[in-house]
């Protein structure tokens, strides 16, 4: 539900800015406009990273990943979840990893 709220709020601040910077001269705005979204961008891919866990189907270890590996690493959803092309760091192996919460893997475990 966390990640749900990231979204909606990283969204409304997508139309909020395109809205209220449409008005501002056309290079000026947009520049703005793209500086905004960017950082926006870059926070919510900074508090993925930093609240969520990856457990490896093979070898069942639960790892965490850097803002950079979570931004540009395949990723998709399954019918079990989310998952992310990630290299376990125990067993070595390329797999799709499933996404949990942090709060959410420690009551698992």
């Amino acid at each position: 539900m966390k990640t749900v709220t990231v979204l909606i709020a990283f969204v409304a601040t997508i139309i909020l800015t395109a809205l209220l910077l449409a008005p501002v001269h056309w290079p000026f705005g947009f520049a703005l406009w793209i500086v905004i979204v960017t950082a926006s961008l870059l926070a919510v891919v900074r508090w993925h990273a930093a609240n969520t866990v990856y457990r490896c189907p093979e070898c069942g270890q639960l790892f965490s990943i850097s803002t950079v590996a979570d931004l540009v690493s395949p990723h998709g959803l399954g019918c079990g979840g989310g998952w992310k092309l990630l290299a376990c760091p125990k067993c070595g192996k390329h797999v799709r990893a499933k996404a949990s919460m942090k709060n959410d893997a420690d009551t698992r475990l």
